[in-house]
C-alpha cells in the first residue's frame, strides 16, 4: 500500500511540475499533427499559387509576342504577294515588248512584218 501511495504522489507531483503539459501533449498529438499538416499544406498552396500567377503573366506576354509575330508574318506575306504580282505584270509587259520589236533596218521600218504590229520609233 505504501508503494501505491508513493506512486500516486509521484504522479501528482509530475502532473504539477510539468506532467500536465505532457498529458495534454499525449491527448492532443493527433490534432497537433493535423494542424501542422494543414499549415504546411496552406504554405505550399500559397507558394504554388504565386508561382502559377507568375507563369500566367509570362505566358500572356509570350502569347502577345506570338500574336505580334503572326501579324508581322501576314503583313510580309501580303507584301510578298503584291511584289510577285507586280513582277509578273512587268515580265508580261517585257514579253509583249520583245514580241513587238521591229526587226527590219530603220530604212525599211515602214514595211511592217504583219498588219497586226505597228512599229514605233524610239
Amino acid at each position: 500500500m505504501e508503494k501505491t501511495i508513493t506512486l500516486f504522489v509521484a504522479i501528482l507531483t509530475a502532473l504539477g511540475v510539468g506532467g500536465w503539459s505532457f498529458l495534454r501533449w499525449i491527448l492532443s498529438r493527433k490534432e497537433d499533427k493535423r494542424m501542422s499538416a494543414a499549415k504546411a499544406m496552406a504554405q505550399e498552396m500559397e507558394t504554388l499559387m504565386r508561382n502559377y500567377s507568375a507563369m500566367e503573366k509570362k505566358i500572356d506576354k509570350l502569347e502577345q509576342k506570338v500574336d505580334n509575330l503572326y501579324k508581322t508574318v501576314h503583313q510580309l506575306e501580303g507584301e510578298k504577294l503584291q511584289l510577285i504580282k507586280e513582277k509578273n505584270e512587268l515580265e508580261l509587259k517585257l514579253k509583249e515588248a520583245e514580241r513587238h520589236i521591229c526587226l527590219r533596218p530603220e530604212s525599211e521600218c515602214d514595211k511592217r512584218l504583219s498588219t497586226r504590229f505597228y512599229c514605233t520609233k524610239a
